[in-house]
């Protein structure tokens, strides 16, 4: 039903669970937009107009502008609340409060929520069972009461679609990492240019960086590197390759560039470093025979 309360429309419903499907249609009176905001608490429904269509699953939000006729389909044993509003409605809920903008980049796309069962019951059911009191009741239907109930249920509606947003960028963020390690792993021998590996993940390097440091806390450079230092020093400790063979392998056009990157690393150079690490197991070795030669 759509009541007229003090100049403004609004358009409230609430299905209860029944056996059969029903429809219902939407703004079909004029074409003035009507902002709508629709609970599922159970179920499934699903709202189709201009050749398009948006699902509600159980324990789902949406909040969604019509300004042409649409068709609401519910399905047997749904539950679903439903609150439209008009433009004079849409204009007090946004006001001049600092949360303005929030509802209003809010109204200005569709927006489908999915939400655990205990987030909706906890968030959203008491605002709506509020709302339905006070709409309800002739006595009461207080356009103060009822623009402020909506304006928490949008700005719930916003938080939670941040918080999705949040954790879709972080798992996002993980996957593009692991694309750039295992891109790393099959070209970091071929030296080629931190461009090679943005085309290869259609990334912009901006993005590539964005991402690597969010994730890790290193640039894309510094991970390249340290994939690099790790395979010339297990090479330079563990294989008798000469430093040569370890520099032309790992894609460096001379030795003397592959020292001076291994040296700015690691403080000394690739000759020094095996040397060192020759003599450390030289020693390590006298001290073991020496235990043993002690034993009684």
């Amino acid at each position: 039903m759509i009541q007229e309360i003090v100049g403004t429309r609004i358009h409230f419903e609430s299905f209860v669970a029944g056996l059969q499907p029903r429809s219902h249609s939407l703004n079909s009176a004029d074409k003035t937009t009507f902002y709508y905001f629709a609970v599922q608490h159970d179920g499934h429904s699903v709202i189709r107009y201009d050749e398009q269509s948006y699902t509600l699953q159980s324990a789902s939000v949406a909040v969604i502008s019509l300004n042409s006729s649409a068709k609401l389909d519910i399905r047997g044993g749904s539950q679903l609340w439903l609150i439209g509003f008009d433009e004079a409605l849409r204009s007090m809920i946004i006001g001049n409060e600092v949360d303005g903008p929030k509802i209003k980049q809010l109204l200005q796309q569709p927006s489908l929520l999915s939400l655990s069962a205990n987030e909706l019951e906890r968030t959203f059911i008491p605002l709506i069972q509020l709302f339905e009191s006070e709409i309800k009741e002739d006595k009461k239907r207080s356009l103060v009461i009822l623009s402020s109930l909506l304006r928490v249920l949008l700005l719930q509606s916003h938080r939670v679609l941040q918080d999705h947003s949040s954790v879709t960028s972080e798992s996002n963020d993980e996957i593009l990492v692991q694309q750039f390690q295992q891109l790393i792993e099959v070209c970091f021998k071929q030296r080629v240019p931190l461009t090679y590996y943005c085309e290869q993940m259609n990334l912009t390097y901006d993005r590539l960086h964005d991402v690597c440091r969010r994730a890790l806390g290193k640039t894309p450079k510094e991970l390249l590197s340290e994939r690099t230092l790790m395979d010339a020093i297990y090479r330079l400790k563990k294989l008798p390759d000469s430093i040569q063979t370890i520099s032309n392998d790992l894609g460096f056009s001379d030795s003397s560039q592959f020292s001076h990157f291994f040296k700015k690393k690691v403080g000394c150079s690739p000759k020094q470093y095996r040397q060192q690490q020759k003599e450390s197991h030289q020693l390590s070795t006298a001290s073991k025979l020496a235990d043993f030669s002690d034993w009684p």
